[in-house]
């Protein structure tokens, strides 16, 4: 058996320190997530269940509220062990993924009875002699909510005002019953089919118009009180979701609204008949407006139809429109009954509360999404601003149109469309996140530079925070041949060409190559090369002073980039004593030819 190297064994572990740098991986050990009693591996299958059980319904971070309540991962900790060790372990955590799940079945429950309840009541139950089959579809609903209010007995509750989370039983019923408790109770119950055997169609009294049966049978339209709650459960999703307040906002006033023209349409149709059931009213005596469309003689025939009409109703009602039914009314008005008269005069109250409270509570909203938009665009417009800007600067000083295109492109290029105040942006970050915001942006320089393979990444990230990008447009030259030098640069993106003194192109640079350094490793010593940009180029800049203060001259970079220099102006000597040669030749062959033109041009007779 071959024994192991304890150097490449170091090396490894040296390795895989650096690979974990960037992230931490907590070495120590670590409990339950739950913060539960652990089980003995004989453990029954009930105590299993239990603990299964226990974990659904304590607290959890993922729900959307724990982070307003429990600010740290330590106190989710102990809210953990505070309420699974607790006696009333059973009670659900108002925090949990149990009970995240559970309010969004009751938003879509909700929604369901917000709609269902005032359709059914409006235009089935008011106005039939016996309980219609459709109205059977609000049961399952009925069942949700009695199911709920079972639920929040054993539900913990937060107080907003102190941030704390109550999980005692008694301090849970006592805040329940002084709260939804009744409203929850009287609006859970199916009247409709409970008291389907009373019902009765509008008229006198004595035809069995029963009009306490009617207003039981409405009970459940008090469940519209539980709106705020609604609103409450779709933040929280939404929140999940990772849709922005502003969008969630705008998504609930539209929801709203669409209730509220709902809503209007209903009342609209079904306030006419509890009237009627009020007075012992027939509904063939009334002059109420439906009674007057001239192509619907049934109204159990088609709902549809009279739902459209009641919603224009409705809905015109409540923007204070003057308008009439879309129909033919046999040359009569509506709108004149009492009971159309209260119609109308309710949607134009509740009409223009409605747009008050959109005033009051959300006038901010619009300038927010204005504010919104305009951020979305201002990065566009601030560069649109500072082109315009700079087009009546070149327009001032009569700036050539060769140097106005240069100028153009440079801004172009530089910001891309798009300009940030990024200066402000990074001021707010610290140390440590601009290190990485650099480290990221010029993640692909770090893996295209050759030097940097095999270097400390410590290292490579404190040169890479140390460069200062620099822009150079085509044909530019970035510096010439016996220059002094106090900086080396490397390539982001774009192609150069370097050419030696005698006007000689060595080679072309590209993407992740670097130039320059000679003049760092070797003070005093000029530049060799010429360096011209045959593109837009990005560079990246490391000036002397931070070369000498991250790359020491005992270290093993700085002997890498000696040797590679060392290479490289050997290459460079002798691609001059070539050209030196080759000029030399040319010279020679250049003076024979001449001399040989000149002889052969020699006149042959003297007098010539």
């Amino acid at each position: 058996m071959m024994a192991k190297d304890p150097l490449a064994e170091v090396k490894s572990k040296s390795f895989d320190s650096g690979k974990r740098k960037s992230t931490h991986i907590c070495e120590l050990s670590r409990g339950s997530d739950s913060n539960l009693l652990k089980l003995q591996p004989t453990a029954p299958l009930r105590s299993r269940l239990k603990r299964l059980f226990q974990k659904s319904i304590i607290v959890t971070e993922k729900h959307p509220a724990t982070r307003f309540y429990l600010r740290s991962h330590a106190a989710v900790s102990f809210e953990k062990k505070r309420h699974g060790r607790s006696p009333n372990w059973w009670v659900i955590h108002p925090c949990s993924s149990v009970r995240f799940g559970w309010e969004i079945v009751m938003c879509i429950t909700y929604l369901f009875c917000f709609i269902g309840i005032p359709y059914f009541s409006a235009f089935y139950m008011l106005n039939t002699s016996t309980y219609h089959w459709k109205e059977s579809i609000l049961v399952p609903g009925y069942f949700v909510c009695i199911v709920d209010i079972f639920l929040n007995f054993i539900t913990g509750y937060t107080s907003s005002n102190s941030h704390e989370i109550f999980l005692d039983p008694g301090v849970i019923a006592s805040h329940y019953t002084r709260g939804y408790f009744l409203i929850d109770l009287l609006t859970s119950i199916p009247y409709s089919w409970v008291l389907q055997d009373y019902h009765s169609m509008p008229g006198p009294t004595s035809q069995n118009s029963n009009f306490a049966t009617i207003m039981i049978e409405l009970l459940p339209l008090l469940k519209l009180l539980r709106l705020r709650t609604l609103y409450n459960f779709l933040m929280q999703f939404w929140q999940v979701l990772g849709i922005g307040h502003n969008v969630a906002v705008s998504l609930w006033i539209a929801l709203l609204t669409a209730l509220i023209f709902h809503w209007a349409a209903c009342f609209t149709y079904g306030f006419p008949f509890v009237l009627m059931h009020a007075t012992g009213s027939r509904i063939e005596d009334s002059d109420t407006w439906f009674n007057y469309i001239t192509d619907l003689e049934d109204h159990s025939a088609d709902q549809y139809r009279l739902y459209q009409l009641s919603f224009y109703n409705g809905l015109t009602g409540l923007c204070a429109i003057d308008s009439t039914i879309v129909a033919d009314t046999k040359e009569h008005n509506t709108g004149e009954t009492i009971g159309d008269k209260i119609v109308t005069c309710v949607l134009l109250i509740f009409g223009t509360l409605y747009q008050l409270y959109l005033i009051v509570n959300y006038s901010t909203l619009t300038v927010v999404i204005l504010q919104w938009v305009e951020s979305e665009n201002a990065p566009e417009t601030r560069y649109q601003q500072i082109r315009n800007s700079l087009r009546l600067y070149i327009r001032k000083k009569q700036v050539p149109p060769s140097l106005e295109r240069k100028l153009l492109d440079y801004y172009q290029y530089s910001f891309r469309d798009k300009c940030f105040k990024e200066n402000a942006i990074v001021s707010a970050f610290s140390d440590h996140l601009k290190d990485e915001i650099v480290m990221h942006t010029c993640r692909q320089l770090m893996d295209s530079v050759a030097i940097f393979w095999n270097v400390p990444k410590l290292l490579v990230g404190s040169i890479i925070t140390a460069l200062k990008p620099e822009i150079f447009l085509s044909n530019e030259i970035i510096f010439k041949c016996d220059d002094e030098g106090n900086c080396m640069y490397f390539i982001g993106s774009g192609t150069l060409a370097v050419i030696t003194y005698t006007g000689k192109e060595i080679c072309h640079l590209e993407d992740g190559s670097h130039f320059g350094e000679s003049s760092l490793l070797y003070p005093g010593f000029r530049r060799p090369v010429t360096v011209i940009a045959l593109e837009k180029c990005e560079l990246f800049k490391l000036e002397r002073k931070d070369f000498n203060r991250l790359i020491p001259t005992n270290s093993d970079l700085h002997q890498r980039m000696r040797r590679a220099v060392k290479e490289q102006m050997a290459i460079v000597v002798q691609i001059e004593n070539d050209a030196t040669l080759n000029r030399g030749n040319d010279l020679e062959n250049w003076t024979s030819n001449l001399r040989m033109e000149s002889s052969s041009e020699k006149p042959k007779n003297p007098e010539e």
